[in-house]
Parts: structure tokens; C-alpha cells; sequence
């Protein structure tokens, strides 16, 4: 059976204490092995950490998606914005804001 990574927002921490020293961490969900013992748990931190690999592989697959997506992301904007023959102004507007989000939200913009 294939393990669930562990679910997002992932977060990058620094150590308070060393400068050098950082770690990815999410908010515990509910059902995770790590829920009750600590609301924000460490992502891939220790050799028994459940999910592991399966952090392992998304962060991977998120990686290697990256550009791809982003490309596809831009495309589908432009023609989102420029082709007014198919669907409503509230949908177009809508799928807009969404792909302008997620640009932006890729490239590590705020908008």
C-alpha cells in the first residue's frame, strides 16, 4: 500500500538557536501518528518518521513539476484572458484568479 505524504502547507523553519540549522514542518492532522503529541510536526526529521518516503517522493515529484506546470499555469491564463468565445465573464474571472494564485504561489510572489 502506497503511503500518503504528509499534507500541507509545508513550512521552512529556522532553529532559533542556530542560524545554519533549519527543517520542513506541517500542522499534525488529525489521524496522523503524530496527532495529539504536537500540533506542528517535522517533516522527514527522524529514521522513524511514518511518512518519510512519501514526503520524499512529493517533494520530488512537486520539483521536477515545477516548471511544467508553471508553463501550462501561464498559457491557460493568457488564453483565459484573451478568448471570450467560450463560457461566462464569472467563470473566466474565477478560473483567473485561480491561475493568477497559483502563478504567483509557484514563482513565490505574493499577489
Amino acid at each position: 500500500m502506497t503511503q500518503k505524504h504528509t499534507p500541507g502547507p509545508w513550512r521552512g523553519r529556522q532553529h532559533p538557536d542556530d542560524v545554519e540549522e533549519f527543517h520542513i514542518s506541517a500542522l499534525t492532522p488529525e489521524g496522523h501518528p503524530y496527532f495529539g503529541r504536537t500540533t506542528e510536526t517535522e517533516i522527514m526529521s527522524d529514521e522513524d518518521y511514518p511518512t518519510k518516503r512519501a514526503d520524499a517522493d512529493f517533494i520530488v515529484q512537486a520539483v521536477n513539476n515545477h516548471d511544467d506546470l508553471l508553463a501550462a499555469c501561464e498559457a491557460a491564463l493568457n488564453a483565459v484572458c484573451w478568448d471570450y468565445s467560450e463560457g461566462s465573464l464569472q467563470a473566466r474571472t474565477r478560473l483567473s484568479g485561480q491561475l493568477k494564485a497559483a502563478i504567483a504561489e509557484a514563482k513565490g510572489e505574493q499577489l
